[in-house]
């Protein structure tokens, strides 16, 4: 990633650089899926304008957090599929709850899979091991108690059921040790049970049988979880003309820029 953006790139805009015809063509490259390189650029500079963080990340970060979007198809936004956050000056792409469920789904080699937060008043069993099972039947108290465990189980098309419990003090012990956001905002404040959720699900998938695409998202997360530098991999760098050999004519309010040759005629393209 680091050929796209020389060291005197970096005072460069964002948004260039982002939507270059090299960082584009990269994209195409780096996966099989149907991608389309100028909407995953769009998302990450919507994600740059709206936290000022995120903008001062290192410009190869940001690239990076696109492509692992390209590769694994989980995008950040309302969709709640993944997120894109900084980190020691950095961008770190993290997968969400609803992304892994759905690649769960996606991969075609799973018939069934759910994850849940017990609470005190709740009805729950479970089974590990050969014989895996779980019954959990949620309490419609308006009081449920307090959180007392999380658990994950799939079933395979081949293969008995799998199913990972965690006590809930385990579940605090992995929040403290992982949790990289110390503000009132953060997800493990918000949306706790959504990311026990996550993290119970995470250690099941590792068991079962999985697409490429669920197999990288989790191996990104678990970088993003340790606080190792994401190395994404993938794609050639087809194109590295310097950005003043671009039409740079902005594209609209999308905030992308015309990648083709200055002078070029016809329509501008991303």
């Amino acid at each position: 990633m680091s050929q796209l953006v020389a060291g005197s790139e970096r005072a460069k805009s964002v948004t260039a650089v982002l939507a270059s015809k090299g960082y584009l063509d990269q994209l195409r490259a780096a996966t099989p899926r149907d991608v389309d390189p100028a909407r995953v650029a769009r998302i990450v500079l919507t994600c740059v304008r709206q936290s000022e963080k995120l903008a001062a990340c290192t410009v190869d970060s940001l690239l990076g957090a696109g492509m692992i979007c390209a590769q694994t198809g989980l995008e950040p936004g309302p969709i709640g599929h993944a997120a894109i956050v900084p980190y020691k000056g950095k961008a770190q792409w993290q997968a969400m709850f609803k992304g892994l469920l759905h690649l769960t789904y996606r991969s075609n080699k799973v018939s069934a899979a759910q994850a849940g937060v017990v609470y005190e008043a709740d009805e729950f069993d479970f089974e590990e091991g050969s014989a895996a099972s779980v019954h959990w039947k949620r309490s419609l108290a308006e009081d449920r108690g307090a959180r007392v465990a999380a658990f994950a189980s799939i079933n395979p098309h081949q293969g008995p059921p799998l199913v990972r419990v965690a006590g809930w003090h385990e579940i605090e012990r992995i929040r403290k040790q992982y949790s990289k956001d110390p503000r009132s905002d953060a997800a493990w404040v918000t949306e706790t049970d959504e990311m026990a959720c996550k993290t119970m699900l995470k250690r099941t998938l590792k068991l079962a049988p999985i697409s490429v695409e669920a197999g990288l998202a989790i191996s990104y997360d678990d970088q993003s979880d340790l606080g190792k530098e994401q190395v994404v991999t993938g794609g050639e760098v087809v194109d590295q003309r310097p950005q003043s050999d671009y039409c740079n004519k902005p594209l609209g309010a999308s905030g992308l820029v015309c990648g083709d040759q200055p002078g070029h005629e016809g329509e501008c393209t991303p």
